[in-house]
């Protein structure tokens, strides 16, 4: 890592941000080979690269790493005697045992008498490393769907694994246990596919035995009945406690059961000031805290920052601003990408006035849209590395993150000070709480003034009308004739946006209408890592039976012709939706939308005032479902509106407007007035007129 540092005016390129090899896989890393034996972390030797330091240290671990024997579970939780899983078979195995191969046809067939007779030959260490190929098996590999055969294999592996986890004298080297902390995500979802379902009976085992620290943190998760206390996990160890509040609420498989959804809206709470950053991979908690916490998602965010802005203190960016350069930060510049279509006719229109540079973070992909920029530079996080690529030394006047939190680099960089002026849009609508970013552009028609500071670190700065400007679909309708009585529901949500108040919601409407329905789910790609889908689909099949169909993985054409299909859409909420809004009513396809107090849950809802159809909006769960249901049971009325739509011309309302213009106004009017602005302390929200 060291050996690739290129010095340059006295400053890196390459920040060491997680000194020593980044234990184990993750959202957005492979899980590496469990056969590298990582070294624990040291100190950084080299003074070419200024030491961030990411992973600070721990020191060596303890023996038997942590104790927290005796955890109480949190007050309210009904305790059950602990259980004593004893496996047929589990007796001292003969030689011969020990000498059969560990696999059978593949990886997923493990031997069950050949590991324990490595367990009870007291072999710990192999065990652990075979545990990890299984589950480093089942992050790269995913299963959209599980067969008979699957599922007895998951089943044969996840018993023999929570069987030996739970043994009192089971060990785990010190160094394999950030590895395995790390795979609490896969651990959860090969759980909840296995007839085990939950590993609630093995945390009241390991609650009361010493040395438990590392098991309870691989196998604690928000889908767990039995609750520990989260500050209890922090005083035993910060590093570990940290891992595991980081990575394995990410399972993915929804919040569509009261129990994940309380728990993951307790663990965005319980953000604890003894953690640390461990490594770089803080996007998803990051991230997806607004989707389980909206009201508390800048506890999450504002340690984070502060953790980072700490680490980065004395790191310092040379720049000298051409006014006349505008860098563009994202991931996520490429046509299929929803920051690409609400964000393009913005960036176009400014690309007419300024010499604008992309700066492109992670690999460089082959669809990436390079039209609009008069160069490309690149961003990379990885093993703890942050690649900068010359962006030490930089001339922008203005840096400008369409989107923020969905990938490590651009929570990074946002801490630091890229240019004079930094700017971030709506291609993730919600406030860094926290970071070197100055001013959010957003839309007079959707914000609530008066709630600026409350919702926004950043200065809001209010251009007409949405402050989000879609690309027109890349799809002509079918308009396709229905033979059957079943009413189609579009959910595309995205499963992070699929929570438990709104699958209740979903029961209600299903309980009141006299006819059949579908609600059609596009959870999208996103659900489909960490062997997530199958988890996700059995808990929605359990919720809502027959009347509802999961989609997998689609090309945008299949979607849209799924989409079109149906006979209405409706929006999800708190977080709700603005592309797959612009998608339905593209379609000719109603919405019901739900409306809040912040742009995603307020951009459906004025994309439907823009279009006169504001009757479609709810402003509380009786009313989402009245309106949902009116829309199924009234033919006449639904097919009134659904012909409305097809003869409107959507293009001129929706899609030709003068946004992007305004858009360019506000970024010419923050370069003019930059001076003035900082020394402004009321941070009133910014109109552009």
């Amino acid at each position: 890592m060291l050996s690739d540092a290129r010095p340059l005016g006295g400053v890196a390129e390459h920040l060491l941000i997680a000194p020593g090899f980044m234990p184990g896989g993750s959202p957005g890393l492979s899980a590496g080979s469990p056969e590298i034996n990582i070294p624990p972390t040291p100190a950084p030797e080299s003074k070419a690269l200024p030491d961030l330091g990411l992973l600070p240290p721990p020191g060596p671990l303890p023996p038997v790493p942590g104790d927290l024997s005796a955890l109480p579970a949190m007050p309210g939780v009904p305790q059950t005697p602990s259980l004593n899983l004893l496996m047929p078979g589990s007796a001292s195995p003969s030689p011969a045992q020990a000498d059969r191969p560990l696999f059978g046809a593949d990886v997923t067939d493990v031997n069950q008498e050949a590991l324990l007779a490595l367990y009870d030959q007291k072999r710990f260490g192999e065990v652990a490393k075979i545990f990890l190929k299984v589950l480093g098996h089942f992050e790269k590999n995913n299963y959209e769907d599980v067969s008979f055969q699957l599922q007895a294999r998951i089943d044969k592996f996840v018993e023999v694994f929570l069987y030996i986890l739970t043994k009192p004298d089971f060990g785990i080297l010190n160094e394999l246990a950030p590895v395995l902390i790390s795979h609490n995500h896969i651990i959860t979802n090969l759980v909840a596919i296995s007839s085990f379902r939950t590993t609630d009976p093995q945390i009241r085992i390991l609650m009361n035995q010493a040395g438990n620290l590392v098991k309870l943190l691989m196998l604690y998760s928000p889908q767990n009945s039995v609750r520990l206390e989260t500050e209890r996990l922090f005083q035993a160890d910060p590093y570990l406690a940290s891992l595991w509040y980081m990575l394995s609420p990410v399972a993915q498989d929804g919040h569509t059961t009261e129990t994940a959804w309380k728990n993951l809206s307790e663990h965005v709470r319980a953000m604890d000031e003894n953690f640390v950053v461990p490594d770089e991979r803080i996007a998803p908690i990051y991230f997806l805290s607004t989707y389980w916490n909206p009201d508390n998602d800048h506890l999450v965010k504002g340690e984070l920052n502060r953790k980072i802005r700490r680490q980065l203190e004395g790191f310092r960016i040379t720049n000298r601003p051409d006014p006349n350069h505008v860098a563009i930060l994202t991931e996520k510049w490429f046509p299929a990408s929803a920051v690409y279509k609400s964000s393009y006719p913005f960036i176009a229109e400014l690309a007419k006035k300024r010499r604008l540079t992309l700066i492109h973070f992670g690999p460089m992909r082959k669809d990436l849209d390079t039209s609009l920029f008069d160069e490309v530079r690149n961003v990379t996080v990885r093993k703890g590395t942050l690649d900068m690529q010359g962006q030490v030394s930089n001339d922008y006047q203005v840096a400008y993150y369409p989107d923020i939190g969905m990938n490590p680099e651009s929570i990074w960089l946002s801490n630091l000070r890229l240019a004079p002026i930094q700017v971030m849009g709506y291609g993730h609508p919600v406030s860094t709480f926290g970071s070197r970013i100055d001013y959010f552009i957003g839309g007079a028609d959707v914000e609530i003034a008066a709630d600026a500071r409350r919702n926004y670190s950043e200065r809001l700065v209010l251009i007409p009308g949405i402050g989000a400007h879609p690309v027109y679909p890349d799809y002509v309708p079918q308009r396709p004739v229905r033979t059957s009585d079943l009413i189609w529901i579009n959910c595309s949500w995205g499963y992070a946006k699929f929570n438990y108040p709104m699958i209740r919601n979903l029961q209600e409407i299903r309980r009141r209408v006299s006819r059949p329905i579908r609600f059609q789910f596009f959870p999208s790609w996103s659900v489909s890592n960490y062997n997530a889908m199958c988890p996700f689909r059995q808990q929605a099949y359990e919720a809502l039976g027959d009347a509802v169909l999961v989609v997998g993985n689609q090309p945008y054409q299949g979607y849209m012709q799924l989409m079109e299909r149906a006979h209405l859409s409706v929006d999800s909420f708190p977080f709700g939706g603005y592309n797959t809004i612009v998608d339905s009513l593209h379609l000719a396809r109603p919405v019901v939308t739900y409306e809040g107090n912040r742009f995603y849950n307020r951009a459906a809802s004025a994309l439907l005032r823009r279009i006169g159809l504001g009757e479609l909006i709810a402003g509380n769960d009786e009313e989402y479902i009245e309106r949902t249901v009116r829309l199924i049971e009234d033919d006449d009325y639904r097919e009134e509106l659904t012909t409305r739509l097809a003869s409107m011309n959507l293009r001129e309302r929706i899609f030709d407007t003068a946004e992007p213009e305004a858009f360019v106004r506000a970024i010419d009017y923050l370069i003019d007035q930059d001076e003035v602005l900082k020394q402004d302390e009321m941070r009133a929200p910014i109109f552009i007129q």
